[in-house]
C-alpha cells in the first residue's frame, strides 16, 4: 500500500467527513487486512475482506417480512362502499376490484352509493334522487331497491349469510320476471353462480374454509314469512 501523501490533519479531517456506517465499514476494512498481513502462509485464503455481515442477514430477514407484511396489506380486499357499489350496480367483487383505478369505479359509483345512503337517511323522495344522480325518474325506484338489497347482503353477519340473502334476493327477482322457460332458468343459474363466486372472494379476504360456514349454509330455516324484502312487499 502507497502511504499517503496527504498530512495527518487533513487526512483525520476527511474521515471525520464521512458518514458512520462508512466509517465502521473501513473500521472493518483496515482490521481485516491488519489481520491478514498477520496471517501464517496459506492461512491466507481463509480470510476474506468482503465477507458478508451477519447483520446483512437479519437486515434481509427484515426486508423479507417488511415485503410480506405489504402483501397481506394489500389483500384487506373492497370497502364497505366499494362492495354496496358492485352490488347496486351489477358487478362481481372480483370484477368490481379489477377495475379499481378506473375513476368511475373508485369515486363516481361508490359516491352515487353515498347519495343514495343519504337520500335513505333523509327520506328524500324520488325527485329529489332523481335530480341528485340525473337518473331518470323511472330508474330511480329500480336504484333504490338495488341498493336496499346491497346493503342486507354486504352488512351481513357473515359470508355465509351474505350468500344466502344475495341467492334469495337472486331468487325474488328470477320469480318476479317469470321462471317459465329454459332461458330464464338459465339466467338465475348464473346469478347463483355468481353469489358462489362473491362468497369465494368474501372468504379469501378473511381467510376463512368455506366448511367453517357448512352448518350455516345447509341449514333449512323454518318455512315462516320472511320480513318484507327492500323495495318489495310482505310475504306471507
Amino acid at each position: 500500500m502507497m502511504p499517503s501523501k496527504l498530512p495527518v490533519a487533513q487526512l483525520m479531517g476527511l474521515i471525520r467527513m464521512l458518514p458512520p456506517e462508512v466509517k465502521q465499514t473501513l473500521a472493518q476494512l483496515l482490521a481485516q487486512e491488519q489481520a491478514q498481513a498477520a496471517a501464517e502462509p496459506g492461512e491466507e485464503e481463509d480470510l476474506d475482506l468482503w465477507e458478508e455481515d451477519e447483520d446483512d442477514d437479519w437486515d434481509e430477514d427484515e426486508e423479507e417480512e417488511w415485503e410480506e407484511d405489504e402483501e397481506d396489506d394489500e389483500d384487506e380486499g373492497l370497502d364497505r362502499r366499494h362492495l354496496l357499489a358492485a352490488e347496486t350496480f351489477g358487478y362481481n367483487y372480483d370484477d368490481y376490484e379489477d377495475h379499481l383505478g378506473n375513476a368511475e369505479f373508485d369515486e363516481l359509483m361508490p359516491g352515487q352509493v353515498d347519495t343514495l345512503e343519504q337520500a335513505e337517511r333523509e327520506g328524500w323522495d324520488d325527485g329529489r334522487l332523481a335530480g341528485a344522480l340525473d337518473q331518470a325518474g323511472e330508474e330511480i325506484s329500480l336504484l333504490r331497491r338495488s341498493y336496499r338489497e346491497a346493503v342486507e347482503i354486504v352488512d351481513a353477519p357473515t359470508p355465509a349469510e351474505s350468500f344466502r340473502r344475495g341467492v334469495r334476493f337472486s331468487i325474488q327477482e328470477a320469480v318476479e320476471e317469470g321462471l317459465e322457460d329454459q332461458e330464464a332458468i338459465e339466467r338465475l343459474v348464473g346469478q347463483v353462480c355468481s353469489r358462489a363466486a362473491d362468497l369465494g372472494y368474501l372468504l379469501e379476504v378473511t381467510d376463512e374454509p368455506l366448511w367453517l360456514y357448512s352448518d350455516e349454509l345447509c341449514q333449512e330455516d323454518a318455512l315462516s314469512p320472511y320480513p318484507p324484502l327492500p323495495g318489495g312487499p310482505a310475504t306471507g
